[in-house]
């Protein structure tokens, strides 16, 4: 049954995404970094048999200057959460922010550079890096988009760095 169930959810929150991660790729560039938007590119299973014949690359491969290193980069929006620091980090998400899920890290090849999780008028984020993996824990939490447990790493909020994000706006 959750198998059934598990493919339209997936692809409705794969849409829902395409917004922000276009928003983080286009932010990029605006800094003069080399972007490519997977969440463009990405295929999608016709139902839940097929998913091993289509590969996350991640949400944004990421290289700053001419012949640097490509990084993987992904991008969550928050639009639950209106964090601009970590003293406005919600209390309820305590020990901190989640990374993702315990499988989706343990099986990333290559691993993660980086998680930007976006506030709800993503006007900030958050940023885990994967040097501090070895303060992450492991919950399992209720989740509600599939309606099912998951375990799930948390990085201590003082492990993470909080920043602004906005697009330039052009004259008028």
């Amino acid at each position: 049954m959750f198998a059934e169930k598990y493919n339209p959810l997936f692809q409705e929150e794969l849409e829902i995404s395409k917004g922000p991660v276009a928003f983080v790729a286009n932010w990029l560039r605006e800094h003069g970094d080399d972007v490519i938007n997977w969440s463009e590119k990405l295929t999608v299973a016709k139902d839940y048999t097929q998913y091993r014949d289509h590969q996350d690359n991640g949400d944004i491969w990421w290289r700053v200057g001419y012949g640097g290193v490509w990084h993987r980069l992904e991008v969550k929006h928050r639009p639950d959460l209106k964090f601009t620091c970590a003293e406005e980090w919600p209390h309820f998400f305590k020990p901190g922010p989640l990374v993702c899920a315990v499988h989706a890290w343990d099986k990333a090849d290559p691993k993660i550079w980086g998680i930007m999780s976006l506030n709800s008028p993503m006007t900030h984020f958050l940023f885990i890096r994967p040097e501090t993996r070895r303060y992450w824990t492991k919950v399992e939490i209720w989740d509600k988009r599939f309606q099912c447990k998951q375990w799930t790493y948390v990085c201590p909020t003082e492990r993470v760095t909080f920043h602004p994000i906005s697009l330039e706006k052009p004259d008028e």
